[in-house]
């Protein structure tokens, strides 16, 4: 079967012309070239559209028959790229992937006010921690807190997702505080996943440590929760413990190291010329909107 919409719009050409030189002028090619493109067609239909012969250029029936259709699918495609160009309100659903902790601390808010200003759109939230395959999923945007790897979707970054290594108030007054990064192999250490191997950066130098302790989740609210209740101390992203920073109630340590692999907050998508206009719209409102506190 076809593929491409210039097939369908060959057939028509050519059936209503019944001369390849003609209807090579319109594609800008050759009568040779649009020959070729003609016998692909019919190739891939499996089917003989045309007559061909030194006197004679006519449709077959099977060539009457598939002319209609190609009519009705190209009055299809033209109708609903008439209506897209027209549209000037957003509607329909938006599909969005985010983690739980972001969504609740900033991505609400902001789908708060646009759904009040938009009523005619609907978000469909998924939350999870892990990294989804937006193509494969059917997301239409999602928001990545991690380093961005090579991809054919589109980013823009909207603030600054970087970790530090934070322990409460009380767990420090209570097992002292780390001075370089060797130091905590001495503590408990709090990991995120499977990631035990943490690296810290001084200057040139790199400092690399197997980090131990007794509990390690794979959700970052909990991750909070552990260092805020005192059980130890652990890399947590600054943009969540915002208000305990300030508050004193968790303090960063060892910040005269740097941490390896930083992350930066991304809005990521597929290809931007291909957006509809109720996720453009939002893609615009979000990050003008957005109230991150390390931009």
């Amino acid at each position: 079967m076809l593929n491409s919409i210039e097939d369908f719009r060959i057939i028509i050409s050519v059936y209503n012309t019944l001369s390849l030189t003609v209807s090579s002028h319109q594609f800008n090619i050759s009568p040779a070239s649009m020959s070729k493109k003609l016998s692909a067609i019919e190739a891939k239909i499996g089917k003989r559209l045309f007559y061909r012969s030194t006197r004679e250029f006519s449709p077959t029936e099977d060539g009457d028959n598939f002319y209609q259709y190609a009519i009705e699918v190209l009055e299809k495609v033209d109708s609903f790229n008439d209506k897209a160009k027209l549209e000037t309100v957003p509607s329909g659903v938006i599909k969005i992937s985010a983690s739980t902790s972001f969504a609740r601390l900033y991505l609400m808010p902001v789908i708060e006010k646009f759904l009040a200003l938009y009523p005619k759109v609907k978000i469909d939230l998924v939350l999870s921690d892990q990294i989804t395959d937006i193509i494969k999923e059917g997301i239409d945007l999602a928001i990545r807190i991690a380093p961005l790897k090579d991809s054919a979707l589109i980013s823009r970054k909207i603030g600054n997702g970087n970790k530090a290594l934070c322990a409460s108030k009380n767990y420090i007054k209570k097992y002292g505080e780390p001075k370089k990064p060797a130091d905590l192999k001495q503590h408990n250490c709090i990991v995120l996943g499977t990631d035990n191997n943490w690296t810290f950066i001084k200057g040139r130098k790199e400092y690399a440590v197997k980090v131990r302790g007794n509990f390690k989740v794979n959700y970052g609210e909990m991750l909070v929760q552990a260092v805020k209740r005192d059980i130890g101390v652990s890399f947590i992203s600054l943009w969540h413990i915002h208000d305990e920073l300030k508050s004193g109630e968790i303090k960063i340590i060892l910040d005269d190291y740097l941490i390896k692999n930083q992350a930066e907050v991304y809005l990521v998508y597929p290809d931007k010329n291909q957006l509809p206009l109720k996720t453009r719209t939002f893609i615009d409102f979000l990050s003008n909107e957005i109230k991150l506190p390390f931009k």
